[in-house]
């Protein structure tokens, strides 16, 4: 992948949210939060689902926009955190991300395979296997793509082809009823097409698809679902 920079804080993956600051573990809704101030080790969650993060060669204690960031090579270095109470169909996962690089522009479908080379992905698009779509986020200077992935099947089901900038930008993925819209910076930029798997699933890795992984750094992840 070269010495491509991606950096991101904070994430957020819930339901319909469009919040550019980390919220509180009183949210009935919350499925996991995770501060990234650790050292090293086990990343905590906050939250009472106990989705606790494991993690392969990632840096601790970068830099954030907003206190500590963890940092990604873009070769191998990837976090996974628990699935207790994993939504679905209706969600959304995001956050404030940066990067100087471009990824591939590929058109929306509901259909293909154009998510296998040329991403930039800082959510991996899980496998979802003959049924079901895994979502995932591929971002570059030049947009921001949605893919879901399944058995023969990784299309953008949301797009948005535009310069963007290499500096701080917050990006939500809004999943209603399977349908994706992309908001950036609290503007609703593109709404994508409804997803044709039986179930959307969203994504628990991060910078963790090994064939087009991100290298940077993000800080504080925040989930929620729907009751």
């Amino acid at each position: 992948m070269g010495g491509n920079v991606a950096s991101f804080v904070p994430f957020v993956i819930g339901l319909g949210l469009l919040l550019t600051s980390v919220g509180h573990t009183a949210d009935p809704e919350l499925v996991g939060w995770w501060k990234f101030e650790e050292a090293s080790g086990t990343l905590y969650d906050s939250s009472d689902n106990q989705n606790n993060g494991t993690y392969n060669g990632t840096l601790y204690l970068q830099p954030g926009m907003e206190g500590y960031a963890l940092g990604f090579d873009g070769t191998d270095d990837v976090v996974t955190v628990g699935s207790r109470n994993r939504p679905s169909d209706t969600f959304s996962f995001g956050g404030w991300m940066m990067t100087p690089v471009t990824h591939e522009v590929d058109p929306e479908s509901i259909s293909g395979v154009g998510g296998v080379s040329g991403q930039r992905y800082v959510f991996d698009p899980q496998h979802g296997g003959e049924t079901n779509g895994g979502a995932g986020l591929s971002l570059g200077t030049n947009g921001i793509s949605v893919y879901e992935h399944g058995s023969g099947y990784m299309p953008v089901i949301a797009g948005y082809a535009a310069e963007i900038g290499d500096d701080w930008n917050h990006i939500m993925i809004v999943y209603d009823n399977k349908q994706p819209t992309i908001y950036l910076n609290g503007r609703a930029v593109n709404t994508g097409l409804a997803s044709p798997r039986g179930q959307s699933m969203h994504p628990f890795d991060w910078a963790g698809w090994s064939m087009a992984i991100s290298r940077g750094c993000w800080t504080k992840s925040r989930f929620t679902a729907e009751p």
